[in-house]
């Protein structure tokens, strides 16, 4: 049976499940129970990876989950992601809690696609045509709104694209006028008044003195979609739980690269090495918890430049050293060799222990 794409599937928030089902309820038979995941076959043809693994995370048992709803003939309605959270986490016999629209698979979701449109509600964001926003890769360049609507998913767009790649400027209070910032770096200083859309950038020396840096978690960017080949569900289910895990990547090699670039700027004169298989398979491991984002690391090494002469010292010195950052509790133990300083592996761990010469930043 030909598989549905994303867009085409039923969307329900999770907090509008409750209205959801009793809208169900009123016109048809709904029954909820516990079934095993292996039983369950797809209706949807794309599962983001990220996305499941950000699920499994939030979970310690299945039956906490919100549950999922499937049609008399076990296929997903809505709540693949959660279906493939519980069986990365947890395997392919786990049983999930469920809800069963008593009809086949096509007129379930044709049914719970009208619930989920009429559930559908307008988002007022604090922005407004000719604002200008923070956008581009690192969410640094200044754009102008130019228009505000919506895709076909439903989702806010700025000049055509999804709001969450956008970041919006702080506003100055009235209250604030007359008070002064001070840069962190050189001691210049000048009025709040005056900043401009770069409030916090010294006019001086450059250095961004922003009290709090915004990093961006978001759990799509940079990462594939996993496309099914539309049998129903896996052949193997516990292969599939594999595939999964394999490719979950938070960061892919091409912005680690990036990255490696920008880390060189920063400790310019030594060559950074990001790049070595090991480092960038640790950057995505479970036992991060977290998962570590490409915002994090820039935000690492915009900090750790500011102890560059102690960092290459203690290079120098020991010809070994630990960074550690107390902001997001990631560690970097790093290894000179020759003109390069390799980064041996990456950790999220708080108050990590270690023989080498640490470096807090």
């Amino acid at each position: 049976m030909p598989l549905y794409s994303r867009k085409n599937m039923p969307q329900v928030n999770t907090q509008n499940l409750s209205k959801a089902l009793s809208m169900a309820k009123s016109k048809v038979k709904v029954t909820k129970g516990l079934v095993s995941a292996r039983k369950l076959k797809e209706s949807q043809v794309e599962l983001i990876p990220n996305k499941v693994k950000g699920i499994a995370a939030k979970y310690s048992k299945p039956t906490d989950m919100k549950p999922l709803i499937i049609s008399k003939d076990n296929y997903i309605i809505d709540g693949h992601h959660r279906w493939a959270a519980a069986i990365y986490k947890f395997g392919d016999d786990v049983k999930i809690p469920i809800h069963r629209i008593n009809l086949k698979r096509d007129e379930a979701i044709e049914l719970y696609n009208d619930i989920a449109s009429s559930l559908t509600e307008d988002i007022n964001v604090p922005i407004n045509v000719g604002d200008t926003v923070l956008g581009g890769k690192f969410k640094n360049k200044r754009i102008v709104v130019k228009s505000i609507g919506k895709n076909e998913k439903g989702d806010i767009t700025i000049n055509n694209k999804p709001l969450m790649k956008f970041r919006i400027l702080p506003k100055v209070d009235e209250a604030s006028i007359g008070a002064t910032i001070d840069c962190g770096n050189c001691g210049w200083s000048w009025e709040v008044a005056e900043g401009g859309n770069d409030l916090y950038i010294c006019h001086k020396c450059g250095h961004d003195n922003e009290p709090q840096e915004t990093f961006d978690d978001s759990k799509t960017a940079g990462l594939p979609i996993i496309k099914r080949d539309g049998n129903g569900r896996p052949s193997n289910s516990s292969q599939y739980s594999k595939v999964i895990e394999s490719t979950i990547n938070e960061i892919p090699m091409g912005d680690l690269k990036q990255i490696d670039t920008f880390a060189d700027k920063k400790l310019n004169p030594v060559d950074v090495v990001l790049t070595d298989k090991h480092f960038f398979d640790r950057l995505n491991d479970p036992r991060n918890d977290k998962e570590i984002s490409k915002a994090e690391l820039i935000g690492f090494f915009k900090r750790l430049s500011k102890k560059k002469k102690e960092f290459l010292s203690f290079l120098d010195t020991y010809n070994q050293v630990v960074a550690s950052d107390d902001r997001t509790n990631i560690n970097i133990p790093f290894m000179k060799q020759a003109n390069k300083v390799i980064a041996k592996t990456v950790m999220r761990k708080k108050d990590f222990k270690t023989q080498n010469q640490k470096v807090s930043i």
